[in-house]
């Protein structure tokens, strides 16, 4: 008898929650990339039509679109790692019905908060008797 192989879900339950945060940081890092790709070709695009036919206005129009590609693109780059960094430690999505201390202690998904962290004792305090003076240095 022949196995019928089951397919692989293609939303796997624990990631639901981060579903629309993995579309977001994928479509930052397109974008991120797609800008990365598109400077070289700006680039050639104002030393061929702007400095090598001495167009003055070619040249600062293509550096303004090229200063503009790359303001996106630092942007994308700082949005996709702050996006990443949100799915690696777990959405506010899944966080909301906790309480914020329990949701930093316990990981995504399990439901369970953890005990607060015990306190730390206070620090010793020295007594007069094992300070030095200043005139004993």
């Amino acid at each position: 008898m022949r196995r019928r192989h089951r397919a692989v879900p293609a939303d796997p339950p624990r990631l639901r929650p981060y579903r629309t945060l993995l579309v977001l940081l994928v479509a930052l890092q397109l974008v991120q990339t797609l800008s990365s790709l598109a400077l070289p070709a700006l680039n050639a695009g104002v030393i061929d039509r702007g400095v090598l036919r001495g167009d003055t206005g070619r040249v600062l129009s293509g550096g303004a679109a090229m200063a503009a590609v790359t303001l996106l693109q630092v942007a994308a780059a700082a949005a996709a790692t702050y996006v990443g960094a949100r799915v690696a430690m777990g959405s506010p999505a899944t966080c909301a019905p906790r309480s914020s201390a329990a949701c930093r202690s316990s990981p995504p998904g399990s439901g369970a908060a953890s005990a607060p962290p015990p306190s730390s004792p206070a620090p010793p305090t020295t007594s007069s008797r094992s300070r030095r003076s200043p005139s004993s240095s």
